[in-house]
């Protein structure tokens, strides 16, 4: 009987994983169901992420980069079945930020003489023009295509500009980059990229200090 018992208790142990595993599988599907579901009455994203409200294991968001970083998690999962955490995609934005950020302004060596300092400042607002307007291309052919082409739909999903709301900031905030950007063209003129734009990066100091005292944003040591 015991060579009987050790022989028919292992297909036991492994039919109970199997359920197991056969649940998870139906519960995490019930769960992109809901979302997508959520997704369809509310395209624009209101309801959950972007408002930063708390979901399941989630101790919530309080907008800003957070709100943006779980969006682009929530956008993967539910339409091309992609899984990563927000600690992932916060370290893979981090380090395509840096990759980016730090090659902006490897282009001026390129450029003429007459392009140096402030002179490639029309050269660079052309290439972000440039970029932008690619991005939200990118951007609209996504909505069609999640929306099987219902133009309404697509465009609705959309993020909203909020013109009346992020005027007066957004071209505060707008002159304020531009001012500092012509400041690092001018230092990596004369001081170089290594010395030059190294100094200007002083400025995620500056950045983290408003983060930190003023919006408040980290309240957990």
């Amino acid at each position: 009987p015991l060579p009987i018992a050790a022989a028919v208790s292992p297909p036991v142990v492994q039919s109970r994983s199997n359920g197991r595993a056969e649940s998870q599988e139906h519960d995490l599907a019930r769960r992109n169901q809901h979302e997508i579901d959520i997704e369809k009455q509310d395209p624009k994203g209101l309801k959950k992420g972007l408002k930063g409200n708390p979901g399941p294991g989630s101790s919530g968001s309080k907008g800003g980069a957070e709100a943006i970083v779980k969006g682009i998690c929530r956008h993967l999962r539910i339409y091309y079945g992609i899984h990563i955490s927000t600690r992932q995609m916060g370290l893979i934005i981090a380090g395509f930020g840096s990759i980016w950020g730090g090659s902006v302004m490897v282009p001026l060596h390129f450029a003429g003489e007459k392009a140096q300092g402030l002179g490639f400042v029309f050269s660079f607002a052309m290439g972000a023009t440039t970029v932008n307007c690619l991005v939200w291309m990118i951007f609209i052919l996504d909505a069609l295509r999640r929306h099987e082409c219902d133009c309404g739909a697509a465009f609705a999903s959309l993020p909203q500009l909020h013109v009346s709301k992020l005027f007066i900031p957004g071209s505060i905030s707008g002159i304020l980059w531009s001012i500092g950007n012509m400041a690092s063209m001018i230092s990596v003129t004369y001081l170089g990229e290594g010395v030059g734009y190294s100094m200007t990066q002083s400025a995620m100091l500056v950045s983290g200090l408003w983060g930190i005292f003023l919006f408040k944003e980290i309240t957990n040591p």
